[in-house]
């Protein structure tokens, strides 16, 4: 269960037309509540950053028409957030890196070239045939 406390940031003395607040969330979070100290909107946006498995939401708040008595007024966020999601990115990062090793080493295994691809005879296989021919000579 996590909760976010968050201050209205404007200037003092000074009325603003159009507000908007954007929060982003970490990634997993879920059963979102927002809880807002006036009549504005609250939207939830799904988002996805790089690594990112499941994604991440962002809440956007607007208002329109901000009196400087309202700047003093806080907005609350509440999420619940399972402790198993902290691994997820360093899961989704191992993965990545086992991956991108993998793939090198199977690189590395392959020959290119123009050459043909028959099989020239092992060392011991050439010293057999040979030994063969050689005793199929003196007989």
């Amino acid at each position: 269960e996590g909760e976010l406390t968050v201050a209205m940031a404007n200037a003092q003395n000074t009325v603003v037309r159009a507000y908007e607040l954007r929060v982003t969330l970490p990634e997993g979070a879920r059963d979102i509540d927002v809880k807002l100290p006036f009549a504005g909107q609250a939207l939830l946006q799904p988002t996805k950053y790089y690594f990112d498995s499941v994604g991440r939401t962002v809440v956007v708040i607007t208002h329109e028409n901000i009196a400087p008595a309202m700047s003093s007024r806080h907005i609350l966020v509440s999420y619940s957030y399972a402790p198993l999601t902290l691994w997820m990115k360093p899961a989704v990062v191992a993965a990545a890196l086992f991956m991108l090793f993998m793939l090198a080493s199977a690189a590395s295994r392959m020959q290119y070239g123009l050459a043909s691809s028959a099989k020239k005879p092992s060392n011991a296989a050439s010293k057999a045939a040979k030994k063969q021919a050689a005793a199929g000579k003196t007989d």
